[in-house]
């Protein structure tokens, strides 16, 4: 573990030998991002760690020396009169290199919403809840202040034009839009796939913050509609998962699975037996779980800054507002599908997953924009 720790606080030097010159050609850039690929071997767990290797290679490739930093790390700093061209990632860190170095181009990695309208909409959801169920769960995955967005030149965002509204006025024309990657084994074939009996099936496929993610929304639909099943997978905090104890393992029609692996044998199993993937979320970026189950051939079912880019232009299954009813009125609606509109709706979701979410694409998008901030 000391190894461990000595290497993570290390600061990554990632020199470019791909160019043989003495000097670097755009010259210095410091990411502050995730230094796992560097340090772990490649994991199905969350597409931030190929993706963070994917960053380094294309600063390598478009020509920088690069300083990797793991992007929270508050203790043993490497010199910060290094002189950097290029600023590139997440808060804390990329606002104190970004102070260090005024006249560099920096450029804020947005994964999120504007951390403002995240808190504001955490904190109502939460408040919602806990004065439906008369209790005091704790708010979950509040983000802390920073002025990231404010100094960066560019934003470089995972989203859609939902997304970009979170954002003040006078920060939107900063953000340029890439695709969320995927992952690539993801390719699943639902010929055989009996669509009828799957539209009864749902799948609630996240990370952490289930009220954020409007699971508490899901999980009070389902305990009333018995005739339709709802598969919990994911961590859920400890308060959360007390206070909905009962929904969670005493309803036969919700079952909580906990952490599921993406390629595991159990997820294509589920990608089988359920036409949806449902995702009632408050804030987002650009959901990879959502991406990845499309791949898997379910259809999406969403709100509406949940939803990838260009979704919204196939995709009629948009939640429209965060309620009860908003949820009832949604998957009633799907429930009014026979099966060869199942069918359709499934294959145009995966094609669209398919063709616009991958690690190539998301490599290609994030190269043009450089290409284009850097000249």
């Amino acid at each position: 573990m000391k190894e461990y720790l000595k290497r993570l606080y290390s600061h990554w030097i990632v020199p470019n030998h791909k160019f043989k010159t003495k000097f670097p050609l755009r010259g210095n850039a410091l990411i502050s991002y995730l230094p796992f690929s560097l340090i772990r071997k490649p994991t199905t767990k969350h597409q931030n760690r190929h993706n963070g290797k994917i960053i380094l290679d294309t600063l390598l490739n478009l020509g920088f020396n690069v300083d990797l930093v793991f992007y929270k790390k508050q203790h043993f700093l490497p010199d910060l009169n290094k002189k950097y061209d290029l600023i590139f990632g997440l808060e804390p860190l990329f606002e104190t290199y970004s102070r260090h170095n005024p006249n560099a181009i920096k450029i804020y990695y947005a994964t999120g919403a504007y951390w403002e309208y995240q808190n504001e909409s955490i904190l109502n959801r939460t408040a919602y809840v806990n004065r439906k169920r008369n209790t005091n769960l704790d708010a979950a995955r509040l983000v802390k202040g920073h002025n990231s967005c404010e100094i960066a030149d560019y934003i470089i965002q995972l989203g859609n034009s939902e997304t970009i509204k979170t954002y003040p006025l006078d920060l939107q024309g900063k953000i340029k839009i890439v695709h969320e990657s995927a992952f690539e084994f993801l390719n699943f074939d639902f010929q055989t796939k009996n669509f009828q009996r799957a539209k009864k099936k749902f799948l609630w496929f996240g990370g952490k913050g289930a009220i954020l993610k409007g699971l508490d929304l899901l999980l009070e639909f389902f305990s009333e509609h018995t005739e339709l099943t709802l598969y919990v997978c994911g961590l859920i905090e400890d308060d959360f998962m007390k206070e909905y104890k009962y929904e969670l393992y005493l309803c036969e029609n919700i079952q909580y699975l906990g952490w599921v692996d993406i390629d595991s044998d159990l997820i294509k199993e589920l990608a089988l037996e359920c036409g949806f993937v449902v995702l009632p979320s408050a804030s987002e970026g650009c959901p990879g779980s959502l991406i990845n189950m499309m791949k898997m051939g379910l259809i999406p079912i969403a709100s509406k800054i949940a939803m990838a880019k260009g979704i919204e232009d196939f995709n009629k299954f948009v939640i429209q507002d965060l309620t009860l009813r908003g949820i009832s009125r949604v998957l009633n609606e799907a429930q009014q599908c026979n099966e060869k509109e199942l069918y359709h709706h499934a294959k145009v979701s995966q094609e669209h997953a398919n063709t616009n979410h991958s690690q190539e694409i998301f490599q290609q998008d994030l190269t043009d924009t450089l290409r284009t901030i850097c000249g």
